[in-house]
């Protein structure tokens, strides 16, 4: 099953932070594919949406996938999630503190989820105010939304998605 079996807790995340469509597995360019959108929609200011891209252990290809997914978004994180009992924690921990610089010097976002400590901020995102990419990928979300609890949710690879890349808005 994969990483898939850890979007819930990320989406429970996004709905808890005020983000209450959710959305998986969103294609916004050719094949560039989020793990987890939330977006939060305002009566009188521009929407706003967070990209969560998981992964169980493969930290350094969570944050080249979250640097490149910045421009659609107003925020982005890299979500760790580790099965129960699982000998990745301390590789995990370690990395983190390698890379932790260029975390925050690239305004990534970093969530942790271990099944038996739940679901934690680590280093919150910088926050981009207009994303290049953000109004052509919200158009482009579908009209029904998803929850964290599992009600109307979009299955991975069901999306084909397209999106004008950020230099061509």
């Amino acid at each position: 099953m994969g990483e898939f079996e850890f979007y819930k807790h990320f989406e429970g995340w996004l709905d808890s932070s005020g983000f209450p469509e959710i959305y998986r597995c969103v294609r916004i360019h050719g094949n560039l594919e989020t793990d987890v959108i939330g977006v939060r929609r305002f009566k009188h200011a521009k929407p706003r949406a967070i990209a969560v891209e998981v992964k169980e252990s493969d930290l350094d290809k969570a944050l080249m996938q979250a640097w490149v997914r910045r421009p659609y978004f107003n925020k982005v994180y890299v979500g760790m999630a580790l099965k129960k009992g699982s000998n990745d924690l301390g590789y995990v921990l370690y990395k983190i503190g390698q890379r932790f610089n260029y975390i925050v010097e690239h305004g990534i976002g970093l969530l942790f989820y271990d099944e038996a400590r739940g679901l934690f901020q680590v280093v919150n995102a910088k926050t981009t105010q207009e994303p290049a990419g953000l109004d052509k990928m919200l158009a482009s979300l579908p009209k029904m939304r998803s929850t964290y609890q599992g009600v109307e949710t979009i299955q991975p690879n069901h999306m084909n998605l397209t999106l004008v890349p950020p230099a061509e808005v």
